[in-house]
């Protein structure tokens, strides 16, 4: 029996093994160590890593970590007597330049009793409620101490933004320039004073 003539068509997949080999057969996009099932609910499930084999140095986590107790669990205590052992950084002394400079800034000079009150008062009436993180009492010289100077000026400045005083926005950008210098040079030696001062300055612009 004679069998009609088939013609191929050329959009047909090779039947020739090597041709077969050519076959681009890609995954799937996901590996199974990360695809994820769906529950009835629509939510995806733990990621299952059962029948898999990872590479040597990979370490994976035996799930999700969201909502796990571990991020706000098992603290370690601090040990307050050896944390004050280690140094804020600042140990080294101003040079003969530093100094120079600060003098030329008037530095090591502050403004009159009455326009320190005038700024120690515009802080603490409008400044202190949105930021308090400065006590009256660490501005005024008290027995055997001294207010820090960066954050002295610091309050200044802040003051100087709210005050309504004739010359307070003025001398704010003088007491600016100081605090910025102190700061730079390392003058200030304990780090949450550095800090506390920092965030004070942010009251500063040149409107």
């Amino acid at each position: 029996m004679i069998r009609p003539h088939r013609r191929k068509r050329k959009h047909d997949p090779p039947s020739t093994p090597l041709a077969a080999k050519r076959l681009d057969i890609r995954p799937s996009v996901m590996s199974p160590t990360t695809q994820s099932s769906y529950s009835d609910s629509g939510l995806p499930s733990e990621p299952s890593t059962s029948g898999t084999a990872l590479p040597p140095g990979n370490v994976t986590s035996p799930g999700s970590y969201l909502g796990r107790a571990e991020y706000v669990s098992g603290t370690v205590p601090i040990d307050e007597e050896d944390a004050k052992k280690y140094s804020s950084g600042r140990t080294s002394t101003l040079t003969k330049e530093d100094k120079r400079y600060l003098n030329d800034l008037h530095a090591f000079e502050l403004p009159t009793r009455s326009l320190s009150d005038s700024l120690i008062s515009s802080f603490m009436e409008q400044c202190y409620p949105w930021m308090p993180i400065v006590d009256f009492h660490e501005l005024r010289t008290s027995e055997g101490s001294e207010p820090s100077l960066l954050l002295l000026y610091s309050v200044f400045v802040a003051g100087s933004r709210v005050s309504l005083a004739p010359n307070a926005r003025m001398s704010g950008d003088s007491f600016y320039r100081r605090a910025k210098a102190l700061y730079h040079l390392g003058y200030e030696k304990d780090p949450m004073t550095v800090i506390r001062s920092i965030c004070l300055l942010l009251w500063f612009n040149n409107r």
